[in-house]
C-alpha cells in the first residue's frame, strides 16, 4: 500500500521517468480528488481517503463565537506567496473586523491592524491556540489533506481551502474567498456536521486498527 502526499506526487511528475509502473500493482491512496486525477494520468488508481497524523481524541469541539473573527494559516519561510500571506494582505481591506494569524515564517509581530505573524511556535502552543479561531485557511493550490484544515474542522470550526473538499467551502477567485471570510461573521454554533463526517472519514486504511 502507498499513501501519496501531495509532494509525493509532484515528485513523480517533476521526474519525467517512468517509475509510475512500479506503483501500478500497488493499493494506491491520496488525501483528494486532485491528487486522485494526477495520479490518474499516469495510470495509477487511487482511493481517496484524507489522513491526520495526530489523536483525534486531543482535537475535541472548542468553537465559542467571539466579537472578533479570527483566522489562521501555516506557512512555510520562504514560500509566503504559496500558502497565502500575499492573498491575505490583498484581502484584508475588503474583509473588516477579521483578523489573521500567521504561524510560521522568519517573522514574528503585527503587520497592520488586522495581521499577526507569531512566527515559529511548538505544535502545543498551536494546537492550544487555534482552538479559539474561527478558520483554518489553506490557500494552497496543490495539497494533501492539510492539518490546518483538519484541526479546524475537530475544534467545530468553518475552515476555507483553495482545494475542494467534501462539506468544506473552497474558492476559485479572491472575490469568492472574501464572501467565505465575511460570512464567518454570522458563525454562531459549532460545525457538527463536518465535523461528525470527517471523524467517520479520516485515516481509513487496511493498516490502521
Amino acid at each position: 500500500s502507498i499513501l501519496w502526499a501531495g509532494s509525493d506526487i509532484l515528485s513523480l511528475i517533476n521526474a519525467k521517468l517512468p517509475y509510475y509502473k512500479l506503483f501500478k500493482k500497488a493499493d494506491n491512496y491520496v488525501e483528494n480528488n486532485l491528487e486522485r486525477k494526477e495520479l490518474d494520468m499516469y495510470g495509477i488508481r487511487a482511493k481517496v481517503v484524507p489522513s491526520f497524523l495526530e489523536d483525534i481524541n486531543n482535537f475535541p469541539i472548542s468553537f465559542q463565537p467571539r466579537d472578533k473573527v479570527h483566522v489562521y494559516i501555516s506557512i512555510h519561510p520562504g514560500r509566503e506567496a504559496e500558502y497565502g500571506v500575499d492573498l491575505i494582505k490583498r484581502i484584508v481591506p475588503f474583509t473588516p473586523g477579521i483578523y489573521y494569524n500567521i504561524f510560521g515564517g522568519n517573522f514574528s509581530g503585527f503587520d497592520g491592524e488586522q495581521i499577526l505573524h507569531h512566527g515559529r511556535v511548538s505544535n502545543e502552543y498551536f494546537n492550544q491556540e487555534i482552538k479559539k479561531y474561527h478558520c483554518g485557511l489553506r490557500c494552497n493550490s496543490h495539497d494533501g489533506c492539510s492539518e490546518v484544515m483538519v484541526k479546524s474542522i475537530l475544534c467545530g470550526g468553518y475552515p476555507i481551502s483553495k482545494i475542494k473538499y467534501n462539506g468544506i467551502p473552497s474558492y476559485e477567485t479572491e472575490e469568492q474567498l472574501i464572501g467565505l471570510l465575511n460570512a464567518l461573521k454570522d458563525m454562531k454554533e459549532p460545525n457538527k456536521d463536518a465535523r461528525e463526517f470527517y471523524v467517520s472519514i479520516l485515516n481509513k486504511f487496511p493498516w490502521v486498527s
